[in-house]
């Protein structure tokens, strides 16, 4: 019965509740699930334990193995246990009279990990990279992914999930209201909100339109040029596999690029975005 209800089994109810109820989305379960998985090896002392049995002093052991997972995974860890010890003391379940993570003595642990800051790339390496799109790479399929990246610092899946749907020719904006993510089995799908949506509220933050500068203007013309035959109307497609053009196929060619031409030490996605809005900063636009 209750009295031999375990940490594990609480935190997998709530995780499974959250998605029943549609709080969660098939991305955050998918975390969710690997974050529980992560619970399950750094807190194996305690976590198959009643909660009752479970110390202060159990906590504390598990943070050696916690320390060797990257903040941003302490973190999530740290909240769903949290969570859990919340549900146990909470009036529906009375397991334990109170949160004993609530105890101010304890800490989260400090990841060993150095956590890697996004730098943008230079003037110089960012000038470098134009002009190879703009001349040796000027014909590749993904040439025009990079460039819109590198010019709106547009999330890569979202430029991804662009459609001809999203052109507004007569206002001149480009609608950038959805992006490319991934269900519950890590297979790409087309989402229906910006990285940013806030399920609560219903408000999607990241919901906005994007001026259409002549640069942007010749590279939509082009991306329409031919007729646009994927169902979803996308203006990037593998049209070889009838499939999305993926984050990670574009993160290849960016590591393949920057191995061919030495641009910069490390090439990928997110980096452009970074690169875009630290530009606009040293120009003073927020």
């Amino acid at each position: 019965g209750k009295s031999s209800e375990t940490l594990e089994t609480i935190i997998e109810r709530h995780i499974d509740q959250k998605n029943k109820d549609g709080i969660t989305n098939a991305n955050s379960y998918k975390r969710d699930k690997e974050t529980l998985e992560q619970i399950r090896k750094c807190c194996s002392n305690f976590i198959y334990k009643p909660v009752q049995k479970v110390t202060l002093h159990d906590i504390e052991n598990s943070k050696e193995n916690m320390k060797q997972y990257k903040k941003s995974g302490i973190d999530r860890a740290w909240r769903l246990l949290f969570k859990g010890f919340r549900i146990a003391s909470s009036p529906s379940y009375r397991l334990i009279p109170y949160n004993i993570m609530d105890d101010e003595n304890l800490k989260k642990p400090v990841s060993v990990k150095i956590t890697e800051k996004v730098m943008p790339l230079t003037v110089k390496e960012e000038r470098r990279l134009n002009k190879i799109l703009d001349n040796e790479e000027r014909n590749h399929p993904y040439r025009n992914i990079v460039k819109l990246e590198l010019i709106t610092a547009m999330r890569i899946g979202e430029v991804l999930a662009r459609s001809q749907d999203n052109i507004d020719k007569e206002n001149k904006k480009l609608c950038i209201d959805n992006t490319l993510t991934e269900d519950e089995n890590g297979n790409t799908i087309l989402g229906e909100h910006t990285k940013t949506y806030n399920k609560t509220t219903g408000i999607d933050e990241g919901k906005r339109n994007f001026p259409i500068s002549n640069e942007i203007d010749e590279i939509l013309k082009e991306q329409t040029k031919e007729k646009i035959t994927n169902i979803y109307g996308l203006l990037f497609w593998n049209y070889e596999d009838n499939t999305f053009i993926t984050p990670k196929e574009v993160n290849a060619w960016l590591r393949r690029l920057n191995t061919k031409y030495k641009i910069t030490d490390k090439l990928h996605n997110h980096r452009l975005r970074h690169t875009r809005i630290t530009r606009w900063k040293e120009q003073g636009v927020d």
